[in-house]
């Protein structure tokens, strides 16, 4: 009932994070490379995938963003309206399949999952939230294929993962030159670069050790190499509605073209240890590091900008467009309490992680809000024969960053230096992450 409850409220999503596909992780706040067994064992630690006979689970995730910004708006320190991320709830189903070759020791698995997904949008009518990327959509289907081997005490497991990736991104740049500095941040010289593009196939893998000494303590190692999923997709520009050229012109006219962004996904390193004392109590204890990449910078190929006086044309490329989004490397330290044997039909879970940021606060994002944060997890997966049915709430407590953004400054296609900060104000995120599933194990 603690669940429903909660589950009741307004649900909200973190957002470089990959989305919920295993109860067992939801519920201990992330600690899942020693817990996570059979089935949804492929996606965290596919050592884990022998630890279950033939093991079926299908899962759905809800996500949806809350994140609010209040800039200080040009020279004048004024605070702009504060703008809220008006995105609506997403999706990420799963469904695994792990099974066992005989008395081999070797197990197969075989599963689809949502990856990475993130949504967010903001009103940016005259805001200066619109010189930062103000519209996001991103999301990633994995299908992994996993293999373990297990004997004795000790278990070896890969699974190799093909995805696909698309994203959707906008951002808007100002088109002035240095006759029109004292017109900074004026919409009718604003230029709107969206890009909508996809991977292809890109392929990765996760790598898994679990080692199971004694009958009170098992200990778990998983990687995850880094990878680039390299997109390419379309680039438009569009000028302001009424667009006002800049001085000296008679017109302004822009181009897109194809566009190409290469996002890095991080390597991941995970380890834990999980103590059980008794048959009835286990507690886990697991540490995380993600080691990102550069910041996200569109490069075209023949985009630009003509500016027109009398029959003179003077064009400007655009050949790269960074976008105010980049993670730094973080580190999460996660404890969870898991009760397995609760009235002969209940197992309850429950969990504690810290993280650390990956939103840089010299160069916040509105669309992806990362903070030092504490996560709760609660989890109950109730047994009745062969059938699991389980349902786990994360939430993250609320996060606010007090930024003077030097890094994040208005893109100015024309003359570089006609510029200023961006990103100078508060944002503040909370999240909630729910997940429900329902298992078979044969």
């Amino acid at each position: 009932m603690l669940i429903l409850s909660l589950l009741a409220r307004d649900l909200r999503a973190q957002d470089l994070e990959r989305s919920l596909a295993s109860p067992t992780e939801a519920g201990l706040a992330g600690a899942g490379v020693v817990a996570a067994r059979g089935a949804e064992a492929l996606w965290i630690n596919p050592a884990g995938i022998p630890s279950s006979r033939w093991h079926v689970i299908t899962a759905l995730g809800v996500q949806h963003a809350e994140r609010t910004v209040q800039l200080t708006a040009g020279e004048v320190n004024a605070p702009a309206p504060e703008a809220r991320d008006l995105s609506g709830v997403d999706l990420a189903p799963s469904a695994a399949l792990s099974v066992p070759l005989g008395r081999s020791g070797v197990s197969l698995a075989l599963g689809y999952r949502t990856g990475l997904l993130t949504s967010s949008e903001y009103q940016t009518d005259g805001h200066p939230l619109r010189y930062l990327t103000s519209q996001l959509a991103l999301r990633q289907h994995i299908v992994s294929l996993g293999a373990a081997f297990r004997w004795r005490w000790l278990a070896l497991g890969a699974a190799l993962e093909m995805s696909h990736l698309r994203l959707e991104v906008t951002r808007s740049m100002w088109a002035g030159l240095e006759a029109d500095r004292d017109q900074l941040q004026d919409p009718q010289l604003d230029l709107t670069a969206t890009f909508d593009g996809d991977d292809g196939v890109t392929v990765t893998g996760v790598f898994g050790l679990r080692l199971s000494p004694t009958r009170w303590l098992q200990l778990g190692l998983a990687l995850r190499p880094p990878v680039t999923a390299a997109l390419s997709g379309t680039l438009g520009l569009t000028a302001a509605p009424d667009p006002r050229p800049p001085e000296g012109y008679d017109a302004i006219d822009a181009r897109g073209s194809p566009a190409r962004l290469d996002l890095g996904l991080p390597l991941e390193l995970r380890g834990g240890v999980t103590f059980r004392p008794r048959s009835w109590v286990a507690i886990h204890l697991e540490s995380r590091h993600r080691r990102w990449s550069a910041p996200l910078t569109l490069v075209a190929d023949g985009a630009d900008v003509v500016l027109t006086t009398g029959n003179q044309r003077a064009p400007y490329p655009v050949v790269r467009i960074p976008l105010s989004i980049a993670a730094s490397d973080d580190t999460s330290l996660h404890i969870g309490l898991e009760l397995p044997r609760l009235l002969g039909l209940l197992t309850v879970r429950a969990g504690y992680a810290y993280h650390t940021a990956t939103t840089p606060a010299d160069l916040p994002s509105a669309v992806t809000l990362e903070l030092d944060r504490h996560v709760l997890g609660l989890g109950l997966e109730a047994r009745r024969g062969r059938l699991r049915i389980g349902a786990a709430l994360q939430r993250s407590l609320r996060q606010t960053l007090t930024s003077e953004s030097e890094r994040a400054v208005i893109v100015n296609p024309l003359d570089p230096s006609v510029t200023e900060r961006a990103g100078r104000g508060r944002f503040t995120s909370n999240a909630t992450r729910a997940l429900f599933s329902v298992g078979l194990v044969l």
